[in-house]
């Protein structure tokens, strides 16, 4: 192996794999979807809510950009979503109270393509109160970058702050809150900072590592073309090929009815219901999996069958909904592999005649 191939794959193993924790919105798929995150931040913001946490979370974003930070006013509270602009153009969250108009575009994943130029012209519109601040962010979940977003924002009078930013200011904030909390709204607001920091976590380990395949490509590719060598000459060629040729079957089995490289497909008819035997192979090893075509396993778990083949665990399928008979290392002995397949599919087809001769 090139020094230069090693080298790259212990770049790779060393790059951090994350662990994390499922949660209500990730359950139910909601975590990545912006509009939802949009209207739980848009409860949440609003400090009169049936949540009981008062101004938690509009504390929480306003004293990350405002240095002379004020919630006075809080007895006056209006929040919008999706607020029209007199072109027509939607803002995500727009807020006003006594002392602010906060105008959020809320970005999980999509790009920055709004324009911001237009929602703060809009909120410029609906000001009467020269003393009352416009405060205008774009909120992500990691910095914006970019030139042309950087521009776009700096044109427009906007700040871009991060979802890491604003969770740990929630964080920090909390247990002020906490107690006076409405314990139901409290699960959905630590799901709601659960989900956004495994998204954040995601996101930042996606950066990492299309960063290491950019910098990397031509290495990358180098390995590839060797891995693809490596599957279909040691893996098919020298591997499953000896095998196919080699396996001694009763004549009743009905051999490689499908053509696959990888795979030795192997059909039983026990009257109506077809029994298939797939012996595959992968960079994992061997497995010698039982199944029933076209039915949901209904004969080979039914006590007729086990009491035929004599086979037991035939209840506990895999999640693929097979029998795994049996696998092995890659490095096993192909006359080893060939020799469980020969005493499996022999036990079978015994079954299979018996069976077939009752039921004339």
């Amino acid at each position: 192996m090139k020094p230069e191939i090693k080298l790259l794959i212990e770049e790779y193993s060393e790059l951090p794999k994350l662990k994390q924790e499922s949660n209500y919105l990730d359950i139910m798929g909601f975590s990545h979807y912006e509009d939802v995150i949009s209207n739980i931040l848009n409860f949440f913001l609003h400090p009169h809510k049936e949540h009981d946490l008062q101004d938690l979370l509009l504390r929480s974003l306003l004293e990350l950009c405002e240095n002379d930070f004020s919630i006075s006013g809080i007895n006056y509270v209006k929040s919008k979503r999706e607020k029209k602009t007199h072109t027509g153009k939607r803002i995500d969250l727009l807020i006003e109270t006594n002392a602010y108009i906060i105008v959020i575009e809320n970005k999980i994943y999509h790009t920055l393509e709004n324009d911001l130029d237009d929602y703060s012209k809009f909120a410029d519109s609906i000001n009467p109160d020269p003393k009352k601040k416009i405060v205008k962010i774009v909120l992500t979940l990691n910095e914006l970058k970019k030139d042309r977003d950087i521009k776009k924002m700096d044109g427009a009078g906007f700040e871009n702050i991060t979802y890491k930013e604003y969770l740990k200011q929630i964080r920090k904030n909390y247990s002020i809150y906490a107690l006076d909390g409405n314990t139901k709204y409290l699960i959905l607001l630590n799901d709601l900072i659960k989900s956004l920091e495994n998204r954040i976590g995601q996101s930042m380990e996606k950066v990492k590592k299309w960063d290491f395949f950019e910098n990397k490509i031509e290495l990358i590719e180098e390995l590839l073309l060797d891995y693809n060598l490596f599957v279909n000459d040691y893996l098919v060629n020298q591997k499953m090929n000896p095998i196919k040729e080699k396996v001694k079957l009763d004549k009743i089995v009905r051999k490689n009815r499908f053509e696959l490289q990888d795979t030795l497909v192997l059909d039983f008819e026990f009257g109506k219901n077809e029994i298939a035997i797939d012996v595959s192979i992968s960079t994992k090893g061997y497995r010698i999996e039982m199944f029933e075509r076209g039915k949901s396993n209904e004969f080979i778990q039914s006590e007729e069958f086990i009491e035929l083949t004599q086979i037991e665990k035939l209840n506990e399928l895999t999640k693929n909904g097979r029998y795994l008979h049996k696998e092995f290392e890659l490095k096993t002995k192909t006359d080893d592999v060939i020799s469980e397949i020969e005493k499996f599919t022999k036990k079978i087809a015994e079954a299979n005649k018996v069976y077939n001769f009752s039921n004339r």
